[in-house]
């Protein structure tokens, strides 16, 4: 009878090729389900991470704007400003600790240690081997008597160490007890001219106090000042931050679909309201704080003068019509919290002098359109009676042909020829 060979039904070998396959196969298809799993796990985890990231970067930007909307109030209320019994030092002597290895003194070497174990059994109680016995408790005391040696040297020498050690320490306290009481003893001296308003006194004091208002980052410490010691004036310069000092952004958001971190703006009039609360409040607080230090009233009035350190060349501006300019040939609007409000321009190319009829006319513009600032520009130059003009007014700004080849470099990176060449002047 023959037999019929299908797809192995009944052979054993294909049978397990069978099975080796289908478990290969489910062994795939759990390996990708795994992966797939984790895939997912991880990808959550990510967008997990993201979006606190997203809360994180928020509460460090509302963190940012409360300093800032607090400066002031921060300063009233922790009492923290400098004064001369908080610049006093106090001296605490620092406890000895011995050098590791050198707190204990080493065991002294026992003699149990090095002496030999004596004959035992009937050899001991006949006297048999006593002479090597005896030889070897001479070899013992000899090996015994040299550690002795050996540990009183060493321990001479730990005690040594252990007192250097010490006198080194009690040096260093002695050093800076010496230190803080001359520190104190100047601070003192310091105090009694301050008191009778010695000018260098108080201008060193004036900058130890500035220097310890603590301010967020992003904020300069640069200052200056000046006294004067027979009506207690006091002028103090001071460096304000730039407009970026408030966050840019309000908030963060994680957009999951496209993997961003995207920063939602903060409304433009919020930024510069800040930066003009920031900047009123770094006045006030400086003021405050110069006012309270003084507890040996030296100081009767203070003139503060807070400077950007920005070159702030861009203003928004327009042309005049030139039948209507009354002589104005642009007219410029400072946004800027610190010096906004309108800027009269006027430009005079010549190969002359300015004369100073000019000068005074753009000023009696100025006085007539309330503006904040008056400039001139000119290829040439201007004489001495306009420029003392200028700075008599206060708010004239005279801008000559030297002055203009350096804007040009500096803000257009332009090498531009320079005007006329004003004559030499006399010394006055």
């Amino acid at each position: 009878m023959a037999s019929r060979s299908g797809a192995g039904g009944n052979d054993p070998y294909a049978r397990e090729l069978a099975r080796q396959a289908k478990e290969q196969e489910k062994a795939r298809k759990a390996a990708e389900a795994e992966a797939k799993r984790k895939a997912r796990e991880e990808k959550a985890a990510y967008e997990t991470a993201r979006a606190q990231e997203a809360i994180d970067r928020t509460y460090v930007v509302e963190n940012d704007v409360e300093q800032l909307s607090s400066l002031l109030r921060t300063a009233v209320l922790d009492g923290k400003t400098l004064t001369f019994d908080r610049l006093k030092q106090q001296f605490t002597p620092t406890p000895f600790i011995p050098p590791r290895g050198r707190t204990l003194a080493v065991p002294l070497p026992r003699w149990e240690e090095y002496e030999p174990e004596p004959p035992r059994g009937l050899l001991g109680a006949f006297g048999f081997g006593r002479k090597g016995y005896d030889a070897e408790v001479a070899a013992a005391r000899e090996r015994f008597d040299r550690a002795l040696r050996d540990h009183a040297r060493d321990e001479r020498k730990r005690a040594e160490k252990l007192a250097e050690a010490r006198a080194r320490h009690e040096e260093q306290n002695q050093q800076e007890a010496a230190r803080v009481d001359e520190w104190n003893g100047r601070l003192e001296e310091r105090r009694s001219a301050y008191r009778e308003r010695d000018v260098d006194a108080v201008e060193w004091f004036i900058d130890q106090a500035l220097a310890a208002s603590e301010y967020p980052h992003g904020f300069p410490k640069a200052h200056r000042v000046s006294y004067q010691a027979d009506t207690g004036d006091l002028l103090v310069e001071i460096d304000l931050p730039l407009e970026d000092v408030v966050p840019a952004a309000r908030a963060y958001r994680y957009v999951k679909t496209r993997d961003e971190m995207n920063p939602i703006p903060r409304p433009d009039k919020d930024r510069k309201e800040l930066y003009a609360s920031v900047l009123a409040q770094t006045a006030l607080r400086t003021v405050h704080e110069l006012f309270t230090a003084d507890t040996e009233g030296a100081v009767q009035s203070i003139a503060l003068n807070g400077h950007v350190a920005t070159i702030a060349i861009g203003l928004d501006s327009v042309n005049t019509q030139p039948s209507k300019d009354e002589g104005v040939d642009a007219v410029a609007m400072n946004t800027d919290p610190v010096m906004k409000g309108l800027c009269i321009i006027q430009a005079k190319r010549t190969k002359n002098v300015v004369s100073f009829e000019t000068v005074s006319a753009l000023a009696g513009v100025v006085e007539h359109k309330r503006a904040a600032k008056g400039i001139l520009v000119t290829t040439s130059w201007f004489g001495r009676a306009s420029e003392a003009f200028a700075n008599q007014h206060g708010r004239l700004e005279l801008l000559d042909g030297a002055n203009l080849v350096h804007l040009f470099k500096e803000h257009m990176d332009l090498d531009v020829i320079p005007g006329p060449v004003p004559p030499k002047r006399r010394p006055q």
